[in-house]
């Protein structure tokens, strides 16, 4: 008796051990009947069937089971059918959002009285799920390497339709393709039967002004009627062609001197700057011509043979000298010129080596209050190191910062540096001046750079003053005033650099957006010599007292001048007398 209560509890704890087993496994499951009422599950077919134990025991597995996302039954036939059935398997759509899908198999249990059914039930989702994304993925891979290559072939297609291009679309004229063929058609025919002839690259002067002012439409009719002009100014057998942009290249050919180029840029200059209307305004264009000679007429520069890439080259660096030195009747390119350029090209290659490696110069010169002698605060000058330490001053390398648009970086550079190198004098602090180029002035979001720098710095807005050029608030008054006025309202100073120089008359003054301005040192230097130019310091000093203005004097060098401009009420003034350029690091003190 004792060895069978010992058996039944073995039994009962092997029971036990089974069912618990049986609970652990994630798979759905399910023992039936014949008739397939269910006689044993484990919890996950009971959280499939979504109901407790006790009300699906006995009941038909048939019944208790969900059906598919279709509507049908998980088990296809009848409690009749049930054990008819051999042993097989299915899967079976529960759920589509989010996916469940679950894998059914059924096998009868041998030789059991009364027969029964196992059931088993897994879900499978996630394996369905990952092979559906991997699939998705083959084939969005596919499709984006057929997108490629059709990308490819179409950029193949437009590059050879390119190439076949000779003709500009807005001009009718040879595009850049078309001229390099009539070059080197040219060269090789030089080489049996020599021919002088010259390449005129022509720049139309302040065709952006035009684009911003008027639109891009009337960019293009102004584009169009260029071309008129230069076909109609130029001879029979020349060639005319736009190379984008604003420039344009002429080809001449049968030249008998190398004179006769210049000649043809001053025809070229004059049938362009025929007055042109636009918006009710009348402008009259100009071109900035460079001239490359090549054939028996003595080709321009170091002899040998000369490419059409090369020969356009020399006559674009001509343009740019010409552009520079305001000439209207042409540069021609020569040696000067080419030693120009390896020049600028170490110049510019020392100021990207200096903006990158921040090894930019600053020196200081003193602005003083010329009633008390004292110091009010400095001007920043920047210096580029050159070869063997020598440093170069602003007008040899801004030009080419501009040009390179580098500007930009070189501007904030020296604003940094200025702002860092505020002075303080008798318990103040003493405001600092910084020069700006016009084409920093166009640059998007600089007057926020601007602010910035000083929130960076800690420097009061109020301590800083901007020396601008009045070709900077001219060329593009709208857009500059606008910059000009939002700096201003932060409490920076403005200050119109080199006037009388430029285009501005004394009737301008109260209308541009300027704290002060700083005569040019040439009206300073005839300061008791020249009474005209004095004059004329006197109506600034004048005007600018009434319009609430400050006046600073440049290139104060004498006593004598000092004195004059203390009796004309100029307010400030800065030069040798007081105090040369220094380095920052022992920059100049207050002298009192």
């Amino acid at each position: 008796m004792d060895q069978e209560s010992t058996l039944i509890q073995q039994l009962r704890r092997t029971l036990g051990r089974m069912e618990a087993a049986m609970g652990a496994i994630h798979d759905a499951l399910a023992i039936s009947d014949e008739q397939g009422r269910l006689l044993w599950c484990n919890d996950p077919f009971l959280q499939l069937c979504a109901r407790p134990r006790l009300q699906c025991l006995g009941r038909s597995i048939l019944w208790l089971l969900p059906s598919s996302v279709s509507g049908e039954p998980l088990i296809q036939g009848s409690e009749s059918s049930l054990l008819a059935t051999p042993s097989g398997s299915r899967i079976v759509e529960l759920r589509q959002n989010p996916l469940q899908v679950v894998e059914i198999q059924w096998d009868p249990i041998p030789d059991e009285e009364p027969p029964a059914v196992v059931f088993c039930l897994r879900d499978i989702s996630t394996l369905i799920s990952y092979q559906e994304l991997w699939a998705r993925s083959e084939s969005i891979q596919q499709r984006s390497q057929e997108i490629e290559n059709l990308n490819a072939r179409l950029r193949r297609s437009q590059q050879f339709l390119a190439m076949q291009v000779r003709e500009c679309p807005v001009t009718g004229l040879p595009n850049r393709r078309g001229l390099m063929e009539h070059l080197e058609k040219t060269l090789g025919q030089a080489e049996e039967a020599p021919d002088a002839f010259a390449v005129l690259f022509c720049d139309l002067n302040r065709f952006k002004e035009v684009n911003d002012t008027h639109g891009h439409d009337a960019g293009d009719e102004l584009l169009i009627e260029i071309s008129r002009r230069l076909r109609e100014a130029t001879r029979q057998g020349d060639m005319v062609s736009r190379l984008g942009g604003d420039e344009f290249v002429v080809v001449s050919h049968h030249l008998q001197r190398g004179s006769q180029a210049q000649e043809i840029a001053e025809r070229l200059q004059q049938a362009v700057g025929q007055a042109w209307h636009v918006g009710g305004e009348v402008l009259h264009p100009s071109l900035s011509i460079g001239i490359a000679l090549a054939g028996s007429a003595g080709s321009t520069g170091s002899s040998g043979a000369l490419s059409a890439q090369e020969l356009i080259r020399r006559a674009d660096q001509a343009m740019y000298a010409a552009k520079a030195g305001h000439l209207l009747s042409g540069q021609f390119f020569d040696d000067s010129l080419a030693r120009s350029q390896e020049t600028s090209t170490r110049i510019l290659q020392a100021l990207r080596q200096a903006i990158a490696r921040r090894s930019l110069t600053l020196h200081l010169q003193p602005i003083v209050e010329l009633s008390s002698g004292s110091i009010s605060g400095h001007e920043a000058l920047v210096r580029l190191p050159g070869e063997d330490g020598v440093l170069l001053s602003p007008d040899h390398f801004i030009g080419h910062a501009e040009r390179s648009r580098l500007i930009g970086q070189l501007g904030l550079q020296v604003l940094e540096q200025s702002l860092l190198s505020r002075r303080r004098s008798g318990g103040r602090e003493l405001s600092i001046a910084v020069n700006v180029s016009p084409i920093e002035l166009t640059e998007p979001g600089f007057a926020e750079r601007v602010l910035e720098a000083c929130s960076r710095a800690g420097v009061n807005p109020a301590r800083l003053q901007l020396e601008i050029t009045e070709t900077a608030i001219i060329s593009q008054p709208a857009s500059t005033a606008e910059v000009l006025s939002s700096l201003r309202q932060a409490g920076v100073r403005i200050h119109l650099d080199d006037f009388g120089t430029g285009y501005s008359s004394l009737s301008l003054l109260s209308e541009l957006p300027v704290d002060g301005i700083k005569i040019d040192r040439s009206f300073t230097a005839a300061l008791g010599q020249d009474r005209s130019r004095t004059a004329v310091i006197q109506a600034i000093t004048q005007l600018c007292r009434e319009l609430g203005l400050s006046v600073i004097a440049e290139g104060i060098e004498t006593e004598a001048q000092h004195q004059h401009l203390r009796g004309l009420s100029c307010h400030y003034g800065q030069g040798y007398l007081f105090g040369r350029p220094e380095p920052l690091d022992d920059g100049p003190r207050d002298p009192r």
